[in-house]
């Protein structure tokens, strides 16, 4: 709709006021007054010819005046500095100032640009300061909470790596001892007993590497040995690792390998043997007796591979799809049943990442189960891929002879000396040769 008609006369009337010098300063005196920021017009020497309202609030009636005049001499060299720059290379520059105001400390965005007079020569320029104080606080307060959350991080990630090279010196220890102990011919009670506290040791152990692997992960510690996998061996060599526990929770673990059984993957062979093994592991815990965990393979397409393993189990709701891969979440244990504390997806989210993958979960039905996946970039075959997808005749393969040599073993705990003492008792005629350290 169009103004008012009373107000187009006020502003004919206004527009014929400013036709003299006087009218035209005193309507862009109007204007400059009530923008929200500091308005001002310097001269090329930096004398001040226009200020707004909230300029005159801040340093008084600066009008006439120079820098030098109206402000500390360290807030006067700063706007000295920053007009001069203008000046010199006639074009619009940005500045962060500061100065200090009823004793604080005040930020502003300065917006400085040239003026021109009619023969193109610079002889002066305006600036709009707006103030970014609390914007600025914020900032710092974020930037110094973010510096303390991080070096809290990196003060637990130390910690977690020293109380864990800590705990599985002696854990080594124990679990070695307990195998030595089963191959000794103990009564059924007692070999029932030492196979009970392996399966403890074994199962805190690969807790005490999980918390190893999450502070390594944390401090870019961890290096990947990426080469050309054969996608069948790992899922094949986990898969039949995972047997036995599949059998004790009467969940049947079938394994299709037609998908990946020409294909190679880049990848660390090691450590996507550990993902594989925690998916299926989480997929037999998870799985309702009489359930199933199948792994299987599928072409992901622009040159990938999904390894996929699927459980019978009560499935995820999709709103935390991305929670099961945060370290210590343990999504669906209200009753405190299950192995754990949460680590294994995590880690091996980091792990397939590192190697150039991606993991996540294809599908979930509640109460029917989940599908996750690993999908890892196809690798080419390397020259001995026939053998390696054939199989070698077992006929074929080199007979391992005895052990027979010396062994250098430099172990400053001594139980763990004893242990080895022990163990290459039963290698053959092995000699063995300890030391404290490496400089002995």
């Amino acid at each position: 709709d169009p103004p008012p008609q009373h107000a187009l006369v006020c502003l004919d009337e206004g527009l014929a006021g400013a036709t003299s010098a006087r009218g035209t300063r005193k309507l862009l005196q109007d204007i400059v007054d009530n923008v929200p920021a500091l308005v001002y017009i310097k001269d090329r020497h930096g004398r001040y010819l226009l200020a707004n309202r909230l300029t005159r609030e801040r340093y008084g009636p600066c009008v006439g005046q120079m820098a030098a005049d109206i402000a500390s001499p360290e807030e006067a060299r700063q706007f000295t500095e920053h007009d001069d720059a203008v000046i010199a290379s006639g074009e619009p520059r940005e500045f962060e100032e500061t100065t200090v105001h009823a004793g604080r400390l005040h930020f502003y965005l300065s917006l400085k640009f040239p003026l021109f007079d009619r023969e193109g020569r610079a002889y002066g320029l305006c600036g709009v300061s707006t103030d970014i104080t609390e914007l600025k606080l914020a900032e710092n307060a974020a930037r110094d909470a973010r510096d303390e959350a991080e070096r809290a991080n990196r003060a637990k990630s130390d910690f977690l790596s020293r109380v864990s090279h800590e705990l599985r010196t002696p854990l080594h220890s124990i679990l070695g001892y307990g195998q030595l102990l089963e191959m000794e011919e103990l009564s059924p009670h007692v070999a029932g007993t030492v196979r009970r506290i392996a399966s403890a040791g074994r199962h805190l152990l690969d807790l005490i590497n999980d918390l190893l692997d999450v502070s390594r992960i944390e401090q870019g510690e961890y290096r990947m040995s990426i080469a050309a996998v054969h996608a069948a061996d790992p899922a094949s060599e986990v898969t039949d690792i995972m047997r036995p526990l599949a059998a004790e929770r009467k969940v049947e673990l079938a394994l299709d390998l037609h998908g990946g059984l020409h294909e190679f993957v880049a990848a660390d062979p090691r450590r996507l043997q550990q993902v594989l093994l925690n998916l299926i592991a989480n997929g037999i815990n998870y799985s309702r007796p009489g359930g199933e965990v199948r792994v299987e393979f599928r072409a992901a397409g622009d040159g990938h591979l999904r390894f996929l393993v699927t459980d019978t189990g009560r499935g995820i709701p999709r709103r935390d799809f991305q929670r099961v891969f945060v370290p210590f979440e343990r999504l669906g244990d209200d009753d405190g049943q299950l192995e754990g504390v949460g680590l294994g997806l995590a880690v091996s989210k980091a792990f397939v990442e590192a190697m150039g993958g991606s993991i996540g979960i294809e599908r979930s039905e509640p109460g029917r189960g989940t599908t996750f996946y690993v999908e890892l970039p196809l690798a080419e075959p390397p020259e001995n891929a026939a053998e390696l997808v054939l199989g070698i005749p077992a006929a074929d393969r080199p007979v391992q002879a005895p052990a027979r040599g010396r062994v250098l073993y430099i172990e400053d705990y001594a139980a763990n000396v004893e242990l080895i003492e022990q163990s290459l008792r039963h290698a053959g005629d092995v000699e063995l040769v300890s030391a404290a350290r490496g400089d002995t």
